[in-house]
């Protein structure tokens, strides 16, 4: 497999790695995680990558890895969530890195670290601090971030990380055009697929765009329920008082009758207002009013033709046997 430098760390990692968060979980059994962490190992994978907060992850990593520790650069990370000690201080982080170190067998973590660590916390820098105490020491090879967004900027940014965690999609381009490939010298790990899935919602909501999205949608307050019939009132009697469709007003055709529904059942206007109810109940006030306000179509009168009666012999000439002309419709009654 190829291998390529991890930035200006001085690891050489190949270029997929293993996320073992998976090898944690309690439906895998300890058959099924051997096979899997030394089969990637036998495929060429030089990285494998962990957590504190990955189930059984580091400890299945140091039983079923510790005889082959020199084989690949193991990441971990952590900062919060020991039993006993508040997250995301100076003593979360130390007493995670032994805990990782205790279990995974090793003297030594390769790359440690910080786990989502919100940018407030960033920014005091403590956290930072007690890291670079732990590689003076010799415990932890480089340190890092893990995460996304303004808090990953901003750890890159900083010059206390030689690597950084985050995701780098098709999709989710923010990582990518603003923090990864900044810094030819930074160490990167994308992070898995289906680890950016299950997180992509949460992600989403710290873009700016699905911020104002987001707030909008608060300030407007719930949706409006789809208006029934009995809602439409309003809608009906804008129309019918428009003019617009050459119907003395009534808007749906003609006068309403006595159910106030708008023309005759039967006719043409009842059809037009029962589609318009239709309309109301399948897409709301707004679809009706565009179906209702649209201009009509005028009947064009049913053309006439005036013919001349037959005509009778009267004495010496023809006369018609009556003195009006009769009109005859064409297509229609007269």
């Amino acid at each position: 497999m190829e291998r390529r430098p991890f930035g200006s760390t001085g690891l050489d990692v190949s270029v997929v790695g293993l996320g073992a968060g998976q090898v944690g979980e309690a439906d895998v059994t300890e058959d099924q995680a051997a096979a899997l962490l030394n089969g990637a190992l036998d495929l060429g994978v030089t990285l494998v990558d962990t957590a504190l907060g990955y189930g059984a992850s580091e400890e299945r990593i140091g039983r079923h890895l510790a005889h082959r520790r020199s084989e690949f650069v193991l990441t971990s990370k952590g900062g919060s969530g020991v039993p006993g000690v508040e997250d995301w201080t100076p003593a979360s982080v130390r007493a995670g890195l032994e805990q990782t170190l205790r279990r995974t067998r090793s003297d030594r973590v390769d790359v440690y670290l910080l786990h989502s660590c919100p940018l407030e916390v960033l920014q005091r820098g403590d956290l930072q601090e007690t890291l670079d105490d732990a590689v003076r020491a010799g415990e932890v090879g480089v340190a890092g971030y893990s995460g996304d967004n303004e808090a990953l900027a901003h750890a890159a940014a900083s010059g206390r990380f030689g690597a950084v965690e985050c995701s780098v999609n098709v999709v989710d381009r923010w990582n990518l055009e603003h923090v990864v490939g900044q810094d030819p010298g930074l160490g990167v790990v994308r992070e898995a697929a289906h680890r950016e899935r299950a997180v992509a919602l949460r992600r989403a909501a710290d873009r700016p765009l699905r911020r104002a999205l987001l707030g909008a949608a608060a300030r407007a307050g719930p949706r409006p329920r789809r208006p029934g019939l009995a809602r439409a009132g309003p809608a009906l009697q804008r129309v019918r008082t428009r003019r617009q469709h050459g119907d003395r007003g009534h808007g749906l055709g003609g006068p309403p009758d006595e159910r106030g529904r708008g023309g005759r059942p039967g006719s043409a206007a009842g059809r037009r207002a029962r589609r318009a109810r239709r309309g109301l109940a399948a897409g709301g006030r707004g679809l009706a009013e565009l179906y209702l306000t649209r201009p009509r179509r005028r009947e064009t009168p049913t053309p006439t033709r005036l013919t001349a009666p037959p005509m009778t012999a009267s004495g010496s000439g023809t006369s018609p046997s009556s003195s009006q002309p009769r009109a005859i419709a064409t297509g229609g009654t007269a």
